[in-house]
């Protein structure tokens, strides 16, 4: 409500012989100050000192200066300080309160355009009383009225506003007048803009709450939302400052120091207006001004101001509320300290929140605004008559407040306000009607006049008869009285006297002895008590300390008689107090002086072991070692499982029961598809089941390392490959050298080393035999923990190193978690000796501050560009910066800091909420429980209800900021850091739930935490990129040698069990069937090789070469930890979605798979140039690669269903469906491969074609085809082009028999039908480059030819390819019927059918192209023709070749 700024003297006469001697000496002080004489800037600071006082003391200090130096005050500081703000500030702390308001008010409207936020700031929202002085002030010094100054200087709804102030008719609060009703009207007003600043400046405080309240509930919008949505400019803050200033004052002036030093440069005058003003009341501004914005006024305007000017404002405030510069400032209630000044004044602070809503604007038809204009006009009247009619001797200060400030008004004062009323009368246009009801008014009070005189006149007359009678009765009685007093005086009461005076003497006297004896005994208790509360505030026990002061607090506070004064002091004592207290008394008065001290000592001590435990749980570690122990327990629990069936759990129970219900599961599915029969080679669960239970029993123990090693067992690991074979998973292992295979050979001459002995590293082995070398390569469990373990490989990739058991701060993690119940016994004897003190929310706000605060981290770009701050709840409760460090550290290092890091906290807060500790200090009992201390135990239950709420909070923002972090971090991992990272955090939301279930942020870890599936698309996406790497590694080390079998694997077979016959087991080395991935025998000779007994054998050959297993096996261990990943999502909460993908986790792994073959079938492409080197075996050996890897596919994918049916990824209901997108994906891994091997295979067919000719191009450039005679043996080209394609078929050993079949025809087809279109194609045909056809041939040529074609088929013949000859038919048949004697008459046409039968495969266009170079028998050939060496060939003349032609030609 609105409060009185002026000093309560304002108005008075005051009496210089009545002031403190201090008001001369400050006037001197200026006097001497502002003297030219001494005068300079050095007597500045005396002036400031001097004047910057309270309002009171200026107020004196002005009107003494007046009377001592006869000159007025504000003169000499206008004269010596004139110009700026500073000067302004002078004038202002020189003058009256009302006078300084004035000049403010005429220095705001000089020049063009008022300052109306200074105008605002100044007029709205005072009491009637000041309006009225300040009204009359303006005029009594500028001889103007005020309200004409505000019409002249602004306009529109800033001079309504203005003026409605101005006219300080605020209605004094009436319950019967001011309903609710009331209320709900005014508020239709101000929501249809009808007379919105008359009704807000009339209404009275209690009213405008009222009115706040119905608008609310009206239109659901707050009343000040409302006026800053449906006003516009300056307007706006005037009202707003007017119903601030009526409703919550204090925070109103508070927001105006604000505003004067809010943004660029600071409005100065503002400023000055606000700290000369409030003065009176800055007590109450400064703590409304720290509760809003945490900042005291003496540090806004240290921060806003400087030089002289800052000076005289700090000097101001310091006047009233002293301040140190840089002092810790505690933060004081508004409530607090206006309990302190007056204890019955009560303040209610209401702020009503709504959704904001625009103004209502709709018309009302006319009757509705008639009536309503009606009523508001009789309403108009009736305030004014109110104002006419008020009585002139009420006091024109006080108000609402109940506090007179000033004495009665002048004289004029009342016949000022009735010309003011009549004034307003006249400009509303109401004079008619105010002078009609003022006539009416007047005829109404003579009635009740007279009407009272007539009604009373009787009983009046009758009442003075009486008193009259009495006069005479009254008088003998009194003189009676009189006589009978002196008569007792003089003859009876003086003796008596003497005695009872001697005998009060004497009992005072005994009372005094026995008062002093009380009082030193008391004086001793009181030391006693100060000396153990000393005693027990330094050994931390706030309870003892605190009873101990208040004990002697009460003692100190203890009526005393007052006789142990004695003498003419205790004549000094007031009737109205007749005893005196210890607390008076010099001893008293020093005691009382070291309570506050010891009770600060107790703080002091419970701040410092606050801050201990803050430093202990942060820097100290101390909550990130108990968060280790539990993520450890609850990992090793997660591991075993429920009733330690997990996968890391008891054995062989645990392995053999999941081992078998996968083995059922299997069962059901149908055998149609390539995985659905694949899943069941290579595995028998007889044989086994027990005996991976009995290796995995020997290998670790149960928990975290278990379920690593029992995983990778159920996917097939330890069936397929060798225990320290590299998994190729994580960065660090694609370093690791494969080892290198010795025997190896290249094609079939190559060259053999290190056959005594050595063998290849994938040697094929009974499991027995490996599992006993496992066995012996790694500690077993009985070994415990005294030798030095060394982490499988497994453990290594999929577990966390923070969740081991045989960590080296196991023991310290464990000691600090047991501890936890009892390290929170700070935080409770702190609380406790806050609450004690009554300052229970100042340990709140320290509480929250220290421990649910955060921080700044990455404070901007190097280029200064980017400022944006970041708040972290983390780096608060770390101490580090999480924002750097790379991700190979964060996976490393700070996630499982940060993991357990929260889970301590959380574990400290439920110690704290659960409150299970003991101490002595801190029992009470029950029986003697005061007041106080069930008020404190309320007190704490209320705090621990809000603790709880801002832990869960704080919790909740640890939790978010940890998802976040590692969603952002994820997307630079490896495939190995999110396994681990998966695994850590479903641990660690398991940790959460078990150390504090109770909070609220349980729900919430699950959305908050889990990866979301483009997370997962980004693993698979690594893992397919860290795949592609790992085969170009693998690949790039391969020689390309197929490998030597060295050793005879057979299936185990044992009598009587056909079972293990159908099921053998996999090759350890060459699992997935590439051990049955063999070369057919070769025939030659050159590769048997002498065995025991002088025996000769054929060494035998693998098809593929080293790379092969090392691909296949990077692949099944990147397969199995991507499963590791997808089952630790699924732990953690993360849903997959089914859609086409059966069991989704599953169906992840299984696209995981499918992509990583994709990228290792185009990375077992070898990055050379092999068709420019023309190394037709790398090219034959990289495709038969392919093939093995493409034939391991399907029971690859049977093992890895296999296993995510042991480890529980396939649910029964969806195995059907799992099995089917297995299908697919196999599929789709097929056709990657296929794309491969085509090709290769066009590689390699373009290898020979090349070779083949290059051959012919280089044997035959220059070849003279017209022999003249005939060769015995075939041609040297034949010979080359035969001995090359001999070579590169040999070294086709590896391709499968289709691909071999294959590339003969090619490379045969491909050279017979090069020499056919040599010897067809025109001379003139440029469709070959390299070689030009033949240009001219003669029988003997033709016979040469013929018997190349012969050697070529008989080659074919040899190579054992059914239908290869075939391939040089077309060229048979064409030199066959050229050397033919019937040639002639097997084209006649009616012999077509012959020729057809004899030479099927026979052109004639081609015939007839020969013919055309044929080169006829000269006169030579004839006379030789004799010879006999041309009896079995034609030999034909020019006009048989014409002959023929013609022949040909006639077919057409």
């Amino acid at each position: 409500m609105p409060i009185n700024i002026y000093p309560n003297v304002l108005g008075e006469t005051l009496d210089s012989d009545a002031f403190d001697p201090d008001i001369d000496k400050y006037c001197q002080e200026i006097y001497e100050g502002c003297n030219k004489g001494s005068r300079g800037a050095n007597n500045v600071p005396q002036v400031i000192a001097a004047l910057a006082k309270d309002g009171l003391t200026r107020h004196y200090i002005q009107f003494r200066y007046k009377e001592l130096y006869d000159k007025d005050l504000a003169q000499v500081m206008r004269k010596e300080f004139s110009g700026g703000e500073f000067g302004f500030c002078m004038q202002a702390l020189a003058l009256p309160a009302d006078e300084a308001e004035v000049a403010m008010i005429k220095k705001a409207t000089l020049g063009v355009g008022a300052a109306v936020d200074i105008l605002y700031a100044i007029l709205c929202g005072r009491t009637n009383a000041e309006v009225e002085i300040l009204k009359n002030s303006y005029y009594k010094v500028y001889k103007k009225d005020l309200a004409a100054l505000i019409s002249s200087e602004v306009r529109g709804d800033n001079e309504r506003l203005l003026l409605n102030c101005l006219a300080a008719n605020e209605q004094t609060f009436l319950s019967s007048t001011h309903t609710h009703e009331k209320a709900m009207e005014d508020a239709e007003y101000i929501h249809d803009k009808t007379n919105v600043f008359e009704i807000i400046c009339t209404a009275p405080p209690e009213h405008l709450q009222q009115i706040s309240k119905a608008y609310q509930e009206q239109y659901n919008i707050t009343l000040e939302k409302a006026i800053e949505k449906g006003l516009g400019g300056k307007a706006k803050e005037g009202l707003g400052i007017l119903v601030g200033m009526k409703l919550e004052p204090y925070e109103t002036m508070a927001k105006l120091f604000k505003k004067a030093c809010a943004g660029i440069g600071t409005n100065d005058f503002l400023l000055l207006t606000c700290v000369v003003r409030f003065q009176t009341v800055i007590k109450r501004v400064m703590a409304a001004h720290f509760d809003l914005f945490n900042k005291t006024i003496h540090e806004r305007i240290r921060s806003e101001c400087s030089g002289k000017f800052l000076n005289v404002l700090i000097a101001v405030l310091d006047a009233v509320s002293p301040d140190e510069k840089g002092a810790t400032v505690t933060p004081i209630k508004v409530d607090k300290i206006i309990e302190e000044e007056d204890e019955d004044e009560k303040e209610e602070a209401k702020e009503t929140k709504a959704t904001p809503m625009p103004l209502k604007k709709a018309a009302a038809d006319t009757s509705t605004l008639s009536t309503r204009a009606r009523r508001r006009r009789e309403e108009a009247v009736r305030r004014l008559v109110t104002d006419v009619t008020r009585r002139p001797e009420t006091p024109v200060l006080g108000g609402g407040q109940g506090t007179a400030i000033g004495a009665k008004p002048p004289a004029e004062s009342h016949d000022w306000l009735v010309a003011s009323t009549v004034a307003t009368a006249l400009e509303r246009g109401l004079d008619r009607d105010l002078h009609s009801e003022l006539v009416q008014e007047a005829k109404d009070n003579a009635g009740r006049i007279g009407q009272i005189c007539h009604d009373h006149s009787d009983a009046f007359l009758n009442s003075v008869g009486k008193v009259v009678a009495l006069g005479g009765p009254a008088a003998d009685l009194a003189e009676a009285l009189q006589e009978a007093d002196e008569e007792m005086k003089q003859n009876t009461a003086g003796k008596m006297l003497e005695a009872a005076t001697l005998l009060e003497h004497a009992k005072q006297c005994d009372a005094r002895a026995r008062t002093l004896a009380a009082f030193v005994s008391a004086c001793r208790n009181v030391a006693v008590l100060l000396e153990r509360a000393r005693k027990q505030a330094a050994l931390g026990r706030p309870r003892a300390a605190l009873d101990a002061v208040d004990e002697a607090r009460t003692c100190l506070a203890a009526p005393v008689s007052p006789l142990v004064l004695m003498g003419s002091l205790e004549n000094e004592i007031s009737d109205e107090n007749k005893t005196i207290r210890l607390e008076e008394t010099p001893f008293g008065v020093r005691a009382m002086a070291m309570l506050p001290k010891i009770e600060n000592e107790v703080l002091m001590g419970a701040r410092r072991g606050l801050n201990r435990w803050f430093l202990a749980l942060r820097s100290g570690g101390d909550g990130a070692k108990a968060g280790r122990a539990v993520l450890r327990k609850c990992a090793d629990s997660m591991a075993l499982g429920p009733g330690q069936l997990g996968i890391g759990g008891h054995l062989p129970p645990s392995y053999i029961w999941r081992a078998k219900t996968a083995d059922n599961l299997i069962a059901r599915v149908d055998q149609n598809g390539k995985v659905a029969r694949a899943v069941r080679l290579g595995y028998w669960f007889e044989r086994d089941g027990p005996k991976e239970a009995e290796l995995l029993e020997r290998l670790a123990l149960p928990g975290v390392e278990r379920r690593a090693e029992g995983f990778a067992m159920a996917f097939g690991w330890y069936r397929c490959w060798e225990a320290n074979a590299p998994l190729l998973v994580d960065l660090t292992d694609m370093n690791v050298a494969e080892p290198v295979l010795s025997g190896s050979r290249h094609g079939l001459g190559g060259s053999r080393h290190g056959r005594s002995g050595r063998t290849l590293s994938f040697r094929a082995r009974d499991s027995s035999r490996s599992g006993a070398n496992l066995a012996v390569s790694r500690p077993s469990a009985a070994q415990g923990s005294n030798a030095e373990k060394k982490r499988s490989p497994w453990a290594t990739l999929l577990t966390p190193s923070i969740i081991f058991k045989d960590s080296p701060t196991r023991k310290e993690d464990d000691a600090k978690l047991a501890n936890v119940p009892e390290s929170v016994h700070p935080v409770r004897r702190a609380e406790l000796a806050f609450n004690l003190l009554g300052r229970h929310e100042e340990f709140i706000q320290y509480y929250e501050q220290n421990r649910f605060g955060d921080t700044k981290i990455g404070g901007g770009s190097k280029e200064g560009k980017d400022d944006k701050e970041t708040r972290s709840s983390l780096s608060s409760l770390t101490g580090d910066d999480v924002s750097v460090g790379t991700d190979r550290i964060f996976f490393a290092k700070g996630l499982s800091h940060l993991c357990a890091s929260v889970v301590g906290f959380s574990a400290v807060e439920a110690a704290l909420e659960v409150g299970n500790f003991g101490d002595n200090d801190e029992e009470i009992d029950i029986k003697n429980v005061t007041g106080d201390a069930a008020k404190a135990s309320n007190r704490s239950s209320d705090s621990a209800t809000r603790f709880r709420d801002s832990s869960a909070r704080y919790e909740r923002a640890l939790v978010t900021e940890m998802g976040d972090l590692l969603r952002g971090r994820a997307i630079g991992a490896s495939l190995a850091e999110l396994a681990r990272a998966s695994f850590l955090m479903a641990s660690f939301r398991s940790a959460l739930k078990i150390v504090h279930p109770s909070s609220s942020t349980r729900r919430l870890d699950k959305e908050l935490l889990a990866l979301d599936i483009d997370l997962i698309m980004t693993a698979l996406k690594v893992a397919q990129d860290e795949q592609f790497k790992a085969t170009a590694k693998v690949v790039g080390d391969d020689r390309k040698d197929p490998l030597l079998v060295t050793e005879k694997v057979y299936p185990s077979m044992k009598k009587g069990n056909k079972d293990l016959a159908a099921q053998p087991e996999e090759v350890v080395g060459l699992p997935f069937g590439l051990s049955d991935m063999k070369q057919k025998p070769i025939q030659d000779e050159s590769q048997l090789v002498e065995r025991r007994f002088g025996k000769a054998e054929r060494e035998e050959f693998y098809t593929f070469s080293q790379s092969v297993p090392v691909v296949i096996r990077s692949i099944h261990a990147r397969a199995i930890a991507c499963a590791a990943f997808a089952l630790s999502q699924e732990e953690l909460g993360q849903h997959f979605p089914s859609q086409k993908k059966g069991s989704g986790a599953a169906g992840y792994v299984l696209d995981c798979v499918e992509a990583c073959v994709s990228v290792a079938a185009v990375g077992m492409q070898d990055g050379e140039n092999l068709v420019d080197e023309g190394a037709v075996d790398k090219a034959v050996q990289i495709m038969a690669n392919i093939s093995a890897f493409q034939h391991s596919l399907p029971r690859l994918f049977g093992s890895l269903m296999r296993g995510m049916c042991h480890v529980g990824m396939i649910r029964a209901d969806q195995v059907e469906e799992t099995f089917q997108y297995a299908e697919a994906t196999l599929r789709g891994a097929d056709k990657a491969c296929d794309a491969q091997v085509g090709s290769m295979y066009t590689l390699v067919y373009e290898i020979c074609r090349n070779k083949i000719d290059a051959h012919i191009n280089y044997a035959l450039d220059g070849f003279s085809w017209v022999s003249k005679s005939a060769r015995e043996m075939p041609n040297a080209y034949c010979e080359g082009i035969i001995g090359y394609l001999r070579s590169v078929f040999l070294s086709l050993g590896p391709m499968d028999d289709g691909s071999k079949a294959g590339l003969h025809l090619s490379c045969c087809g491909h050279v017979a039908d090069r020499l056919t279109r040599l010897l067809t194609d025109k001379p003139n045909d440029g469709s070959n480059a390299d070689l030009a056809p033949i240009s001219k041939i003669d029988a003997f040529g033709i016979k040469n030819l013929n018997l190349d074609v012969e050697e070529f088929q008989n080659f074919a013949e040899s190579t054992g390819v059914p239908q290869l000859s075939e391939c040089f038919e077309e060229l048979k048949c064409l030199t066959g019927a050229l050397l033919d004697r019937d040639l002639i008459t097997l084209l006649n046409p009616e012999n077509t059918a012959a020729r057809r039968r004899k030479y099927p495969f026979l052109n004639l266009e081609k015939l007839g192209n020969v013919l055309d170079k044929y080169v006829g028998m000269g006169l030579s050939e004839k006379l030789m023709g004799s010879t006999g060496r041309t009896g079995d060939m034609l030999m034909m003349e020019k006009k048989d070749v014409n002959q023929c032609l013609r022949l040909i030609r006639s077919q057409r």
